[in-house]
């Protein structure tokens, strides 16, 4: 067995050379295809060789479920209903959720997990302290304290209040908001974090934004329609509401929601769009502590820089200068006893869901059941399990990797990835829009892309997080800080690929890809069905985590990566003519989906999920061409089920996207999100697709076929 460990570390070594063999100007030292297939010969034996993997194989997992097809439902009318017209049907939303789709099933699985890595930590009665298990056992045990819970009420921000209380003038105001944003109340008035700094990549920088409104963006503060306008009300009665439960007299809850209502008026009206928050260009300011003052002169930036911790002479981006320049003007001219109201209200609505019932309950009267259409709250354990993952995932993180990750899965993954990479390769090659000297630049960024699968080489380590058994809201506060410092700790320096540098903890159920690292990531979570399984059949992994994996190959060159170097500066690549050509399939992009409605009259955003978009047509056909040519290599697959191994794989992408979704929830996703709703990810790139067109034998005519002339192609 000690014989195996060693060839899968030594296999493991080749794979990562794969990716990373290069001299510092970026020469390959050795053919990284030689590597890979050596490294994967090696892994295989060891695989093949060992009882205890091979007798983990699952006999029965059904990579696709006919149970789920409506087959009333035809393929050319509608192949997202087609797919998942029966599972839509059969799997209603929980009431205690605003959704229920294949990534909530695959979330479902991994609670299970990490609910059995807790109760095991709450048995450890002699964990040392600073131990993953203490810290577990301890933040859990706090927050289901619920005899000390309920009876403290808001107790527990007595303190905060009283600092509030005590503020004497506006220099004041921004020590306090140093303090806050390390603590109590990260998002007040504006955010604070660590981002990339786009002019030298790989170097961490201080990131100031707007922020301070608590409805879900600058839209619902300034729409003047009879839905927006509702919600503002809705709004406005609930915190009346909070303060009536604080103790606050009937008047003084309407005069605590007049004031917090115009400051985030405020904050909103100086805000930009969420569509321009895509753009780099737009949203990179780099100042020092002297030019932001400057900007923003009525606001004690020194102040706050002390209070936070952040070292004066560090340089920021400055995401979004206007909304700091009205800051600066509302420092100057709102009273403090507004700043005053506004700050425990932040505290209150950041903080609620750690108080006592009452609180929490009018907290997700209004955050959940009014924006998201949830009908009921979650039980309490299942809460207190979400927040401890929310806070301690890395915590969670290494138990999570031993119980769920297996090497063959690893194996399998980096083969796919290979191969993916390899297709795409061929396709920006064979592009008709763009000039061979533009290509040679994408070629090379797409060569330079580091890929993470599963989890880190190294995790964080956790042990100075002070959390001890009772005191819910401050075990809270005290990760945050922890957080805080963490990120202060990185500035000016190169980012790396450990602990929380990985960017995701492993049991997170998604994927991304960053522009500034040039670095693509899978969390171990997301790698199982449906999805994914080393036991499916080609078809279908290709067609699942296969279409995730071009997706963020893709995302290296959709509206907003296709703005950053090989090297992740934000750079000019393109030549002028490609850069015009590009543009314009973009609009193509945009204009297919502003077409689209759902719930009669709601538009989609074509505009805000136009990354998004690229990256599923790309991901969906890089994906399939890989898949063609993993066939051309070990053979056709047969059919099963009575579907090709070509249908199989669009369906696998389609139920990817299973999803029921309550109508308040489509909204909000609508207004917010960059992506687009399920159904649509499924149809829109599919009707541009010649392969799925062939595969499913549709005409010239159908619904899920948009006409020759305006097939949209990209990458």
């Amino acid at each position: 067995m000690k014989h195996l460990i060693v060839l899968k570390k030594i296999a493991f070594a080749f794979f990562r050379c794969t990716f990373e063999t290069r001299k510092t100007d970026g020469s390959k030292i050795i053919s990284n295809q030689h590597l890979f297939t050596l490294g994967l010969l090696i892994l295989s034996f060891a695989c093949f060789f060992n009882p205890k993997i091979s007798a983990q194989q699952p006999g029965k997992l059904k990579a696709i479920d006919k149970s789920n097809i409506d087959f009333n439902v035809k393929p050319e009318d509608d192949f997202y209903l087609f797919v998942n017209g029966n599972w839509i049907k059969n799997n209603p939303i929980p009431s205690d959720h605003s959704a229920w789709g294949a990534f909530d099933e695959v979330d479902q699985r991994n609670a299970q997990i990490l609910r059995s890595i807790l109760e095991d930590a709450l048995q450890d009665k002699a964990a040392p302290k600073g131990s993953t298990t203490q810290l577990l056992r301890d933040f859990y045990s706090a927050a289901m304290d619920t005899a000390t819970i309920e009876k403290a009420g808001a107790q527990q921000l007595e303190p905060y209040f009283a600092r509030i209380d005590r503020l004497k003038d506006k220099d004041d105001l921004a020590m306090l908001l140093g303090e806050f944003h390390q603590s109590i109340a990260p998002q007040a008035v504006f955010l604070f974090y660590s981002d990339a700094d786009v002019e030298n990549p790989g170097i961490s920088i201080a990131a100031f934004k707007q922020g301070g409104i608590a409805l879900p963006n600058r839209s619902y503060y300034l729409k003047e329609d009879a839905e927006s306008e509702k919600i503002r009300a809705q709004y406005r009665q609930h915190i009346e509401k909070m303060f009536r439960l604080l103790g606050e007299t009937e008047a003084a809850g309407k005069a605590y929601a007049v004031v917090v209502m115009k400051l985030e008026f405020m904050f909103a009206i100086n805000s930009i769009t969420a569509e321009d928050e895509r753009d780099p260009k737009l949203t990179f300011h780099k100042m020092n502590l002297a030019q932001i003052q400057k900007l923003s002169p009525h606001f004690n930036w020194t102040t706050y820089f002390n209070a936070l911790g952040l070292p004066a002479g560090q340089n920021v981006n400055v995401v979004t200068p206007d909304f700091f320049v009205a800051l600066s003007e509302m420092s100057k001219r709102i009273p403090l006893k507004e700043w005053k109201a506004y700050l425990k209200w932040n505290v209150l609505m950041t903080n609620a869901k750690f108080l006592s019932s009452d609180f929490a309950d009018e907290n997700f009267n209004f955050f959940q059941k009014t924006l998201n259409g949830v009908a009921e709250m979650k039980p309490r354990q299942h809460r207190v399990q979400e927040q401890t993952e929310s806070y301690l995932g890395w915590a969670l993180a290494q138990e999570y990797v031993k119980k769920n990750f297996s090497p063959e899965a690893k194996v399998k993954m980096l083969v796919m990835i290979q191969n993916i990479k390899e297709a795409f390769g061929l396709r920006i090659k064979a592009l008709d829009w763009m000039s061979a000297e533009t290509k040679q630049k994408a070629l090379a960024k797409l060569d330079k892309i580091k890929v993470l699968v599963g989890y880190p080489d190294k995790f964080p380590d956790l042990s100075k997080i002070e959390i001890t058994p009772s005191g819910y809201v401050a075990n809270v506060a005290r990760v945050n800080q922890f957080d805080v410092k963490k990120y202060i700790g990185r500035l000016g320096k190169q980012s790396d690929n450990t602990g929380s540098g990985f960017g995701m903890t492993p049991q997170t159920v998604n994927a991304y890809y960053s522009p500034p690292d040039n670095k693509i990531v899978f969390p171990a979570g997301i790698l199982q069905p449906p999805f994914f399984h080393e036991s499916f059949d080609d078809a279908v992994n290709y067609g699942g985590i296969g279409s995730v994996i071009a997706h963020e190959f893709t995302h290296a060159f959709d509206d907003q990566g296709s703005q950053y170097d090989a090297d992740g500066k934000l750079s000019n690549w393109w030549t002028a003519e490609d850069l015009k050509r590009f543009q314009e399939k973009q609009k193509l992009i945009i204009e297919q989906f502003n077409a689209y409605t759902v719930l009669d009259n709601l538009h989609l955003n074509g505009t805000l999920t136009v990354g998004e978009n690229i990256a599923d047509l790309g991901g969906v056909s890089i994906a399939f061409d890989a898949f063609q040519r993993q066939q051309e290599k070990t053979g056709r697959q047969p059919d099963i089920d009575g579907f090709t191994p070509e249908q199989r794989f669009f369906i696998a992408w389609a139920q990817m996207w299973s999803t029921n979704t309550t109508p308040e929830a489509i909204r909000l996703r609508i207004k917010t999100r960059t992506s687009s709703y399920q159904p649509f990810r499924v149809n829109a790139p599919l009707s541009n697709l010649d392969g799925f067109i062939n595969a499913f034998h549709l005409k010239e005519g159908s619904k899920m076929v948009r006409s020759a002339e305006k097939r949209i192609k990209i990458w």
